[in-house]
């Protein structure tokens, strides 16, 4: 899944979206809000959607889960010994 901070091109912070949401507001009314003030660098539907649930579930973390590549555990020393080393290594 892909970050749910507003990225690099969209200036909203999770708080203005928790701020829509204790305020009652749809995901539609959200995005119209953002829209009208960001324009073409508001946060899309879907991605103010997958917020909302997060807080309709009770989680209302701002901070987003780790992401990226998997730990990496092998039961072989010396093979992780090597990926230690450069994990480049496949």
């Amino acid at each position: 899944m892909e970050s749910l901070r507003g990225s690099a091109l969209s200036p909203v912070d999770p708080e203005v979206l928790l701020f829509a949401f204790n305020w009652k507001k749809s995901v539609t009314e959200a995005y119209r809000m953002l829209e009208e003030v960001y324009g073409d660098h508001a946060l899309s539907k879907s991605h103010i959607y997958r917020w909302f649930k997060k807080f309709q579930s009770g989680d209302f973390e701002l901070d987003n889960e780790p992401r990226g590549k998997p730990p990496q555990k092998f039961e072989d020393a010396e093979l992780q010994a090597l990926l230690d080393d450069d994990s480049t290594q496949t």
